[in-house]
């Protein structure tokens, strides 16, 4: 099975991600989690291979420069902007074998 990161954004201050990851990546799985004591959080399902292309779409470089965004990979959870969870992201390439 392909590794998989799992993104997450608050859905009010990020609406218009939400409206282009739905046009540009329809294949992409989004789900909305609400919370007793957040507002609503879309998470996003986006296969590593995608993050590591040559070529990465200009939806998900907005999404991984986020300020909010939360990165959960095999039991391990990393939140910040993507030059702070970028070894996190590192680490599940090592480790799915695409050195």
């Amino acid at each position: 099975m392909e590794p998989i990161l799992l993104f997450e954004y608050d859905k009010k201050t990020n609406a218009t991600i939400t409206k282009q990851i739905a046009t540009e990546l329809p294949d992409i799985d989004m789900v909305e989690v609400n919370s007793f004591d957040t507002d609503t959080m879309v998470q996003v399902l986006i296969p590593l291979a995608a993050i590591l292309a040559p070529v990465i779409s200009p939806i998900i470089i907005k999404l991984i420069r986020d300020k909010n965004v939360t990165i959960k990979f095999d039991g391990i959870e990393a939140s910040g902007r993507f030059n702070e969870v970028r070894e996190l992201i590192e680490m599940v390439r090592k480790k799915s074998g695409d050195d």
